[in-house]
């Protein structure tokens, strides 16, 4: 067994886990096996772990069943009802958490059923939730930029069907800039990607389709043109997508320090818009915006060294177990030491 399945997905659960689904196992509404209850009972006595020479197949069913010989195909269907429930028990606990898809799922389900005061209280209540700018900061913008063009049009059709009178343009005009905002950002990370794997001689931009499309719109001013009638009408997506045309602009060019400024100007101006993924990510294209600058304008040194500061301060160089890669501690320390920056060397 130690092999299975069902081990490392009980491996990843955390002892209030091992517990709760125990208790997902005993209801009724989910398992009526009670054989399925008693395996799980033997199986979690080696938590967490789940290494002890106990869990072999052989040894679990004697535990068990002393009285019986081993029965390979019974004992077989049993693992295999216990994984499935593990699986249904960890999609169970993640559509239990509070996320957008979960979110955007249950205000269809009231708009199927035509709950029509819950649904508009419920829509009011994630859109005020969703543009708070606290709240802001904890969804990814791609994800942000979706779930709002889904619900605004969701409301829009709302409307259109059971509204006495219908005011559907304001909700599809929304729906239509979160839309293009988020066809925006694809755009740009799509091509910040090509140039960042071309840098790295993994690929030949020059013949990347989205790439040269951004090119072509970028050349005829109708990013520049979008963006501003964006900074107008929702100047939050303003924010986040104009730092990732900075960033598609500084990482293109890479004789521009002017351009680059520009970037880390955008981004530190607006650091508080951004999810801490999105904001690794922008943090790490300063850093290659840098390593592709060939302008000995630029101190590199001093220009990572800045770079890693406004990291520490938005807590981005350790990781969620509370490690810092090796590699990344080093490489920091050396670039400090050969600027003489004690201060920095002491606080790292």
């Amino acid at each position: 067994m130690h092999n299975s399945t069902i081990l490392e997905i009980l491996r990843t659960f955390n002892e209030n886990e091992l517990k709760i689904f125990e208790e997902f196992l005993s209801s009724p509404y989910f398992n009526k096996k009670t054989a399925v209850v008693k395996l799980y009972k033997e199986i979690k006595k080696y938590a967490p772990e789940f290494e002890s020479p106990r869990l072999k197949k052989e040894k679990v069913w004697e535990a068990l069943y002393k009285n019986k010989q081993y029965n390979y195909g019974l004992f077989k269907n049993y693992i295999y009802e216990l994984t499935k429930l593990a699986e249904k028990f960890v999609m169970y606990e993640s559509v239990k958490k509070e996320n957008l898809h979960s979110e955007f799922s249950f205000l269809e389900s009231l708009f199927d059923r035509q709950i029509k005061d819950l649904f508009e209280s419920k829509f009011n209540s994630i859109n005020k939730k969703i543009n708070h700018k606290q709240k802001n900061s904890e969804i990814e913008a791609k994800d942000r930029f979706e779930f709002l063009s889904k619900i605004f049009l969701l409301k829009s059709n709302f409307n259109d069907l059971f509204s006495r009178q219908p005011s559907i343009s304001e909700e599809f005009k929304q729906h239509s800039y979160f839309r293009i905002s988020l066809l925006l950002y694809s755009v740009l990370e799509t091509s910040i990607n090509a140039v960042n794997l071309s840098l790295k001689n993994f690929y030949d931009k020059d013949n990347d389709p989205v790439l040269l499309f951004v090119r072509k719109a970028d050349s005829e001013n109708l990013i520049r043109e979008f963006l501003n009638i964006l900074k107008k009408e929702q100047s939050v997506n303003y924010e986040i997508l104009n730092v990732y045309y900075k960033y598609y602009l500084s990482i293109s060019d890479n004789n521009s320090v002017e351009k680059y400024s520009d970037f880390k100007e955008a981004l530190l101006r607006n650091v508080h818009g951004f999810s801490k993924p999105d904001l690794h990510n922008l943090y790490t294209g300063l850093r290659n915006s840098v390593v592709n600058l060939t302008s000995p304008e630029l101190n590199k040194g001093k220009e990572f060294l800045d770079i890693t500061k406004h990291m520490m301060k938005d807590d981005l160089l350790i990781s969620k177990g509370g490690i810092m890669n090796e590699i990344t501690f080093v490489s920091e320390i050396q670039t400090a030491c050969s600027l003489a920056d004690s201060e920095f060397i002491e606080e790292f």
